[in-house]
């Protein structure tokens, strides 16, 4: 018997008749369940520092890293599947599980004694100060 017509399973179509799911993840071509994963991000700049939003639905606060090394931003941690009883098996999986990672390079200018992090509705909200020689300042033209 010839194997289905691509039902999600990414670029390669491949699909594994015993567990119902693609082989590989159609975004990031990870395994399911396997290797880490970068989510959804947004890095943005302001007058006074850097915010990192990033998507980590499920997620609970405990199991996230937040390190920053010279100037790159490393968040990471890992989302657990929940156990589920009385359940015979799962049918159908797009939800990423297992370890993810995101990195950013950021400028050298921060400040990072002052740097926050909130988690707020599957949003992790990381806020980044400038060094105040960093930010940006108006410089007022006189006339002689």
């Amino acid at each position: 018997m010839a194997a289905p017509a691509n039902r999600g399973g990414g670029e390669s179509g491949r699909w594994d008749p015993v567990a119902e799911r693609p082989v590989r993840d159609s975004m990031s071509g990870a395994p399911f369940g396997g290797q880490t994963w970068r989510p959804l991000a947004d890095v943005s700049e302001t007058e006074d520092g850097y915010v990192v939003e990033v998507e980590v639905p499920g997620v609970a606060r405990e199991d996230l890293d937040i390190t920053l090394s010279a100037n790159e931003l490393e968040i990471s941690g890992e989302f657990v599947e929940k156990k589920r009883a009385g359940w015979l098996r799962t049918r159908s999986r797009t939800r990423r599980t297992g370890s993810f990672e995101f990195r950013t390079l950021l400028a050298r200018d921060v400040d990072a004694d002052k740097i926050t992090a909130t988690l707020a509705d599957g949003v992790l909200t990381v806020t980044i100060p400038k060094t105040a020689s960093a930010r940006s300042r108006r410089i007022e033209v006189t006339t002689d």
